[in-house]
């Protein structure tokens, strides 16, 4: 039982370590709050408050180091 639970924190640890932003520091909310707001009369300020509570995580950049090659499969050769 010990064993599992140590189990799952250990996987969930990632999780829970993940960086997260106010919905409202990303360019495609914004854009959708500005678009609400011209088109349908919302009060901007109400819907950057509400959109503010949301919190997204954010995609971690791949590391930088040695790339591999692509497979043969995955190259347009053979797309003509």
């Amino acid at each position: 039982m010990l064993r599992t639970l140590l189990l799952t924190c250990f996987l969930f640890s990632g999780v829970m370590n993940a960086k997260t932003l106010p919905a409202t520091q990303f360019q495609s909310v914004q854009k959708f709050i500005d678009k609400i707001v011209k088109e349908h009369n919302f009060n901007k300020d109400e819907l950057s408050l509400i959109f503010s509570q949301i919190k997204l995580k954010v995609a971690e950049k791949p590391k930088k180091g040695k790339k591999s090659k692509p497979k043969s499969s995955e190259t347009n050769h053979d797309m003509e």
